[in-house]
Formats: C-alpha cells, sequence, structure tokens
C-alpha cells in the first residue's frame, strides 16, 4: 500500500451491530461472512490498496475477513464518520481517491464499483456516489482533495456533511444495489434468494 496516485477502498465493518443483535459482519451469507464478502467485493476494485476498518471486535472480524490491511477505529461507537476518518487518515498521503463501502452491503457487486469508479474517471473533483430510489449514499468515492474534512467526522451520518456541504461537485450512479443494508436479521431472511456473488 505504498504507490502514490492510487485509488483505495476501505471497507467500513467497525460497528456494534446494535440492532443485529450480534457482530453481522461475522454472518455467514452463502457460505461466506458478511466482511469478507465486502473485502472481496472491494479487493476487484483496488486489488491491494483494500484496506479493512474495524473496530468492535475486531479480532475475530479481521479473522473471518481473512484480509491484510487493516486499520483499528478506537472511536468506532461514536459512529460511520469515524470510520470514514480512520480510513482517510491511513491513506491521506498516498490515495488519490478513496473509495468507502459498507459491509453489510450485500447486494454491491465488483461490477457496480467498477461503474462508479468510471464515474468518478470521468469526473476527478468530484464525490461519486450511489443513488437508489430518492437517497444516495455509500458506496461513494472522495477525491483527495476531499480528506481534510474526511479527517473530520465523526457521528452516525458518515460523510453526508462532506457530500452536502456544496464544496465539491457530486455525480451520481443509480444502484439499486445499494439499497440493501443487512441491519436486523429479517433484513436477511427477506433476501429472496443467494445474494449476488459480487462479481456480477
Amino acid at each position: 500500500m505504498q504507490q502514490a496516485g492510487r485509488i483505495y477502498a476501505a471497507v467500513m465493518a467497525a460497528g456494534e451491530s446494535t440492532r443485529y443483535g450480534q457482530s453481522k459482519q461475522l454472518v455467514d451469507i452463502g457460505g461466506e461472512s458478511l466482511v469478507s464478502r465486502a473485502c472481496r467485493v472491494a479487493g476487484t476494485a483496488c486489488g491491494e490498496n483494500t484496506l479493512l476498518v474495524v473496530g468492535h471486535e475486531w479480532r475475530s472480524v479481521l479473522r473471518s475477513s481473512g484480509h491484510r490491511y487493516f486499520v483499528i477505529n478506537e472511536n468506532y461507537r461514536s459512529g460511520l464518520g469515524s470510520s470514514i476518518a480512520a480510513a482517510a487518515r491511513a491513506v491521506r498521503h498516498t490515495a488519490s481517491r478513496l473509495l468507502v463501502t459498507l459491509a453489510d452491503q450485500v447486494r454491491v457487486s465488483s461490477a457496480d464499483l467498477e461503474r462508479l469508479l468510471a464515474l468518478q474517471r470521468a469526473s476527478p473533483d468530484s464525490i461519486a456516489v450511489a443513488r437508489f430510489g430518492e437517497a444516495i449514499g455509500p458506496p461513494v468515492i472522495f477525491p483527495a482533495r476531499a480528506f481534510d474534512d474526511l479527517l473530520s467526522l465523526s457521528g452516525p451520518q458518515g460523510a453526508k456533511a462532506v457530500i452536502e456541504s456544496g464544496r465539491y461537485p457530486v455525480v451520481l450512479l443509480d444502484c439499486d444495489n445499494a439499497r440493501i443494508d443487512i441491519d436486523r436479521p429479517e433484513d436477511l431472511q427477506a433476501l429472496d434468494d443467494t445474494p449476488e456473488n459480487g462479481r456480477g
């Protein structure tokens, strides 16, 4: 993870999963844990420049991920924003862009990430964000010039304040797969078939 001018991916997997009742990152789905799947899918876009952000039960999450590169967010209880800040801090001297994705977005595929990357490459000063229905959210790509703003993030709203600040152009990718995340056991049960394997 040393070469400048590259896109880095950061998989957010630090949360306590309070609504799920256990560490959902470890839940097996389709023969693979959520965190392992997320790292694999992100790795198709960014290869070894993929960073896992862990916090709650970080040893178990890291072991389940099978991933080599990680950052421990000691402030994970404050919410997603602190994990994004931890990722930005880790890559700010080497990355030209940071792709943020969530471990529990079980439908987001490598093809979705590649489409988001292509969109951001066409508008390199912009933040590229997934849109699903009337909502926007991760996966999202930030240019390096936004990293200073990411470093100050905290709280459960993630990077919403940066995206909506007006300081950066924002380009949107229609990505209905980003609509699905796993917050409660019933969300997993509601999936009508085996989740995408990340290659589609």
